[in-house]
């Protein structure tokens, strides 16, 4: 572990959840390295009932599943998505979609925490991925040289890319400047998740 925090890496991954773990993992699979940093405890993340959610994986999304090494574990938590409607309101009009003839699924659900979980199982195997939990970023650097995330308690971990998917509360992004359009949709929205008997 030590090597790997004093190696220069290919990437600097700010964010460990699905989208950074991911892209770690398929970077690992073309032979790259990666330092992935995320403040959160893994344990917490993955704990039961720590986050009830679900997220739909598109098909192009699950064939990127199967080829970092987690789909195969994850087949039998998927629900499949057969078909999607689109409606506004009491409007008239609707969108229908359905897979063509032979097409499979549009999709799948999977609950977060089988998501997070497959994802870390593989990370913490992977010998290019050096994963740090629990930590702060307190300082982005970036020269002509490269990357490097300082954290809250000194470790410099440099890079020749950084990359920010911490999520819509980006810090890196808005230190780089970069703005987002935002919009209230005033739409609100129940969520439940159901068990079925059979």
């Amino acid at each position: 572990m030590t090597a790997m925090a004093d190696k220069t890496c290919d990437l600097v991954i700010l964010g460990g959840g699905l989208v950074g773990m991911t892209l770690a993992l398929a970077a690992a699979k073309k032979g790259m390295s990666s330092h992935v940093i995320d403040r959160a405890d893994p344990a917490e993340l993955t704990a039961e009932g720590f986050d009830d959610r679900a997220t739909a994986i598109s098909t192009a999304s699950w064939h990127l599943f199967e080829n970092i090494g987690i789909a195969e574990g994850l087949e039998q938590f998927a629900c499949d998505i057969a078909s999607i409607a689109v409606t506004d309101q009491n409007k008239p009009g609707r969108l229908d979609f359905e897979p063509g003839e032979g097409g499979g699924t549009l999709g799948r659900m999977f609950p977060n925490r089988r998501l997070r979980l497959a994802l870390f199982e593989a990370a913490a195997k992977e010998p290019l991925i050096h994963w740090v939990a629990k930590a702060h970023v307190t300082e982005r650097q970036r020269s002509e040289y490269g990357v490097a995330a300082v954290l809250a308690d000194g470790t410099k971990l440099k890079g020749r890319l950084m990359i920010a998917a911490e999520g819509r509360q980006s810090p890196t992004r808005d230190q780089a400047g970069i703005t987002l359009a935002k919009w209230d949709y005033k739409h609100r929205a129940i969520i439940a998740g159901l068990t079925h008997e059979k």
